[in-house]
């Protein structure tokens, strides 16, 4: 026989004796099922409706319409607020998150002026919502405690220019269009 013929030989020989024995070695085995449960996922998640927000002169309590405001200019003691309907849906076993806002890449030239963040239940309540607290030690900061529902708030963004603004106030911008309020899960 020659070598190429031998080795087929051996090759099949090898492959029967391997597919062969592949039935013959039993175990004995054993299986259960268990019902586990369902598991979910909590969420969060942060919304407002677009043109539900409304600036306010404090000292004169009139409201600012868009043509009113971009007129508007402000001297010391002015003292403008905004506010916003949002909508904060925070579930989740152990969830911890900030309610804050962040002025993203603006322009503003009057830096001495920085927005302060408040939460409440609504426009004219001051009461902060269920789930809201300060965060102690930062500013413009607000812990959310989750709930079982969506938590309905008005976020409040006061603006004031100090009775004492010197002269370097004078003709400056804060250029507040860019404004995002974030919701972020902490540790």
């Amino acid at each position: 026989m020659n070598a190429f013929v031998k080795s087929a030989v051996a090759g099949a020989a090898g492959i029967a004796l391997l597919l062969g024995g592949a039935g013959t070695f039993a175990v004995w085995n054993s299986s259960a099922s268990a019902s586990a449960g369902v598991l979910r996922t909590g969420q969060l998640s942060l919304a407002t409706t677009p043109g539900t927000g409304q600036w306010k002169d404090l000292r004169t309590g009139s409201l600012l319409s868009d043509a009113e405001l971009s007129s508007y200019r402000m001297i010391p003691g002015t003292q403008l607020e905004y506010t916003v309907p949002v909508t904060v849906t925070a579930s989740g076993t152990g969830l911890k998150a900030v309610f804050s806002y962040d002025l993203g890449a603006t322009t503003s030239t009057l830096t001495s002026v920085v927005p302060v963040l408040t939460v409440q239940t609504s426009r004219t309540d001051t009461a902060s919502p269920a789930g809201f607290a300060p965060v102690s030690g930062r500013a413009n900061a607000f812990s959310v405690t989750p709930s079982t529902s969506s938590t309905t708030a008005v976020a409040r963004l006061g603006v004031s220019v100090p009775t004492d603004a010197d002269n370097s106030t004078q003709d400056k911008t804060l250029d507040l269009t860019k404004v995002v309020f974030t919701l972020t899960q902490v540790e």
